[in-house]
This record gives C-alpha cells, sequence and structure tokens, in this order.
C-alpha cells in the first residue's frame, strides 16, 4: 500500500517537474518569440525608411533628369536660338503669344486659338505661342504654329524682348502674383512656389516663374525697348497682390502697353484698389465670345423635342482639381431626381482639363461612385466645333466652370451654374458672365452647399439665355482682336 503511495507521489513530482520544464520552455519561447516580433518590428521600421530613402533618391533622379531636360528643352535662350533660324526667312513682324497655355486647361487652348486663327486669318504675323513647360504637353494640335516655353528667370524674359517684335497676352485671369494649389472649400490652401519638387511630382512640369510674374517682368521689358505690347481680356483674382515691385511693373505695363482691357468692369475696381491708375484700361468681354466656331454654332442649338427617346439630355462640366468623386457623384444623383429617375435622363461629364490631373479619371470613379446607369464620360476634346456641336444638342448644360457656362449660354441652351466659391478667380468672372445674360450669382448652386448636403432637386438655378444680348457682346470681344490686327496689319 506504502509502495504504492510512494509510487503515486513520485509520478505526481515527475509530472509536476515536466509540467515545471514545459512552462520554463514555453516561457523561453514565448521570449525569443517576442524577441523576434521586435526584431521584426525593427527590420520592417529599416525597410520602411529605407524603402522612404530610395522613394526620395529616385524622386530627386527625375526630378535631377527633368530639370536636364528642362534646361535643354525648355530654355527660353535655347528656343530662340532655335526660332532665329526657323523665322530668318519670315516676312511679317515676330509676335509672341502669352497666356496660361500649355497646361491642357480647355478654356486657356480654345482663347489661345481663338487668337491664333484671327492672326493667321487677318495678318502676316508670324505667331510663335508661349507654353507652360510641361513635360507631357501634347503640342501636335498646334499645327505649325512655333513653340517656345516660359522663361524661368529674369534673364531669359529680357531676351524675348531683345528677339520679338509684339507680345500679346491673351485672356484669363492672369493678373495676379502668387501661385498657390486650390482647395476644396474650407480647407486652408499653402503657398507653394512654382518649381518645388513636390509640385513637379504632382503636375510634370517645372517653372522658375509664375505666369502672372512673367506678364509683368515680360511685358516691362518689351515695354521698356519701345515694342508693342497686347494685353487683351485679362481679369484679376480676389486676392490683392502682396509684392512692391510686381505693382510697379504692372502700373509700367499699363502705361506703356499698345493696349490693356479686362473683361469686366470689377477688375478694373480690383485694380484701382490695389492703387493702380487705370484710365488707360478698356473695358472689354472674354475673347472666346469673339470666336467665329463658337458664333457659328450658336444657330444650330437642337431643341429639346428633338431626342428620339424622349430622355432629356444633360452635360456636367465640373472641377476636377481636388478630386470631387463624391461631390459629383451627389450631382449626378441630383440631376435624376431633378428629371424624375435615371430612366428619364442621359447624365454626360465633360472633361476640361488633362494637365496636373485628369479629369477624365476623376469623372470615371464619380460616375462609379453615383451607382446611376445612365452616365457617360465623354473623351477630352479641344476641338471647339465637335464640342459646340454636342453642348448645342443638350437640354441643360450644369457647368462649375467658367468657360462651360459661357460657352452653353453662347450656343442658347439652359445653363445652370455651379459656383464653386472657394475658387479665388470665380466670383469676379463668373459674376460678371451672368450678368451678361441677365442673372447673378445670388441663388446659384454652390459647391459648399453642394458638399453640405444641403442641395434638393430644385437647387439648380437656371439661366435661360436671351440671344438678343448676344451680338453686343461678341462685337466688344472682337473689338480686341480687331485692334490687334490693325496694329500688326
Amino acid at each position: 500500500m506504502f509502495g504504492k503511495i510512494r509510487a503515486y507521489l513520485s509520478l505526481v513530482r515527475e509530472t509536476n517537474d515536466i509540467q515545471h520544464r514545459l512552462e520554463a520552455a514555453v516561457g523561453e519561447m514565448a521570449g525569443q518569440l517576442s524577441a523576434s516580433q521586435n526584431r521584426i518590428t525593427e527590420l520592417e521600421g529599416q525597410l520602411s525608411r529605407l524603402s522612404a530613402q530610395l522613394s526620395d533618391a529616385q524622386a530627386l533622379q527625375r526630378a535631377s533628369a527633368a530639370e536636364a531636360l528642362y534646361n535643354q528643352s525648355f530654355s527660353s535662350a535655347a528656343g530662340l536660338a532655335r526660332l532665329a533660324i526657323a523665322l530668318r526667312n519670315g516676312r511679317g513682324p515676330r509676335v509672341l503669344l502669352c497666356g496660361n497655355y500649355g497646361d491642357a486647361n480647355l478654356g486657356d487652348e480654345l482663347m489661345m486659338s481663338t487668337i491664333v486663327d484671327y492672326l493667321r486669318a487677318h495678318t502676316d504675323a508670324d505667331v510663335t505661342v508661349m507654353l507652360m513647360p510641361r513635360v507631357d504637353y501634347d503640342g501636335l494640335w498646334l499645327g505649325d504654329v512655333h513653340v517656345i516655353h516660359a522663361p524661368n528667370n529674369a534673364s531669359d524674359a529680357q531676351h524675348l524682348a531683345d528677339f520679338f517684335d509684339a507680345i500679346v497676352f491673351g485672356g484669363g485671369a492672369l493678373l495676379e502674383d502668387t501661385f498657390y494649389p486650390y482647395a476644396a472649400p474650407g480647407v486652408e490652401r499653402e503657398l507653394m512656389p512654382f518649381g518645388s519638387l513636390s509640385y513637379f511630382e504632382s503636375c510634370g512640369m517645372r517653372m522658375g516663374m509664375s505666369i502672372g510674374r512673367v506678364l509683368v517682368d515680360v511685358g516691362a521689358g518689351f515695354v521698356a525697348a519701345g515694342k508693342p505690347a497686347f494685353f487683351l481680356g485679362l481679369s484679376t483674382t480676389e486676392a490683392r497682390p502682396s509684392s512692391r515691385s510686381y505693382l510697379e511693373k504692372l502700373q509700367m505695363v499699363i502705361d506703356g502697353a499698345a493696349r490693356f482691357s479686362v473683361r469686366d468692369a470689377q477688375s478694373v475696381k480690383a485694380l484701382e484698389s490695389w492703387g493702380l491708375r487705370c484710365d488707360r484700361v478698356n473695358v472689354s468681354e472674354d475673347l472666346l465670345f469673339a470666336n467665329e466656331v463658337l458664333a457659328g454654332r450658336a444657330e444650330q442649338h437642337r431643341p429639346a423635342d428633338a431626342h428620339p427617346d424622349d430622355a432629356a439630355r444633360v452635360a456636367l462640366i465640373v472641377l476636377c482639381y481636388d478630386n470631387p468623386t463624391e461631390r459629383i457623384a451627389r450631382l449626378i444623383r441630383l440631376v435624376n431626381a431633378r428629371y424624375g429617375g435615371a430612366d428619364k435622363v442621359r447624365v454626360s461629364l465633360v472633361p476640361f482639363y488633362t494637365g496636373c490631373f485628369d479629369d477624365v479619371d476623376v469623372l470615371e470613379r464619380a460616375a462609379h461612385a453615383s451607382g446611376a446607369g445612365n452616365v457617360e464620360v465623354r473623351p477630352y476634346t479641344n476641338d471647339l466645333g465637335e464640342l459646340a456641336a454636342f453642348l448645342g444638342a443638350q437640354d441643360l448644360v450644369v457647368s462649375e466652370r467658367y468657360h462651360g457656362c459661357l460657352m452653353a449660354l453662347s450656343l442658347g441652351v439652359s445653363t445652370a451654374p455651379l459656383f464653386n466659391d472657394a475658387h479665388p478667380h470665380y466670383r469676379i468672372k463668373m459674376g460678371h458672365l451672368l450678368g451678361l445674360f441677365g442673372a447673378t450669382l445670388d441663388g446659384c448652386l454652390t459647391v459648399s452647399a453642394l458638399d453640405a448636403g444641403e442641395a434638393g432637386p430644385d437647387a439648380l438655378a437656371v439661366v435661360e439665355p436671351d440671344a438678343s444680348r448676344l451680338p453686343a457682346v461678341r462685337a466688344r470681344a472682337a473689338e480686341e482682336l480687331e485692334a490687334l490686327g490693325g496694329a500688326l496689319g
């Protein structure tokens, strides 16, 4: 009996011993596992830092390569050397046309083509277009027009005045001295200089001077050289310039220009509030109003009952710089509700930009996010005739973009402006545009209201264009081109 008890106790002790050893082994393994996990975490951190360093190195390498390409291809001095050869047999004056061109913004591209077409038809000028130095810009659509890229320093800017006989700044909100990335409503903007690595990485371009600075620096150079300088159909922003030298040069440009015009009276008030004398500033209209292709299409607007399937046609033109996928999706749903359901309307999303970002990509994501089956995304085109024919066949155009509204109203199409109340360019120019057709910004659906979910189906305030107003508007815009053509012969 005692022998069995002793054997049992011995077995218990052995079992306990084994259990202790197992617990010790498990504890040791847990410690080793914890150490291994810490080591893995440490290695992952090192890998992440190495990956970041590699990414920075690759970004720097790309930037360096792009800088080399920029210096080789985008130098104004190098471009002038090539132009001197190309233009050596030219018979007419050498004219440099400048603006926010070459960034694949459709409104700017159409203003440029309006001026180029007019000069080709009415003068013998050798026209060179200054493009923003984007490495991926496809300029083949410009045809046989000569091109040069914007200067990246003041020295290059001076060379332009030595080489060309006249300069033209044609259209756009160019009267500002600062570049900044636009942000969504309620998001504070941070100043970011052209030429910064972050800007280059996001936009595929490098600039040492903004187009606003090019206007005063190059423009002042032409004025000082006694050469004709034209500044046509420009506008200001809501931001007051902070640079004293900018304002001094802008006054020099206004006083010495062969012609200086703005596309709205509010811009004159802004210039005067900056302390500038404006007695030589003419008030005109946007140069696109003078485009003969657009004017010709205005008579071909198709009535709303011409659609074979009885579904209404609505085109949406929006700004996509802040990747507003949900905003656009919400706008699509709002339009569908306005017409009583997706089966009652066909919605087309129309891209206007393929620069730092691609409108088409954003619009396709928005169409998918909307969950609607009645939405198409149009391909980007800078063919005004094609675009005007499409917009002219719509029952309604909802446009956040200024030139989208301008084209639709010019074509006689019912237009619902979507007012971007955060964008510093839009209050002045959009307010003036709507005023031409007897409307105001008051009552327009705003981007902030759309983002806040405060817009219902009736929130779109529709402007019905009065065709009787257009001839006078077109005539004022045409005066700018006629003055230019008369001076250049």
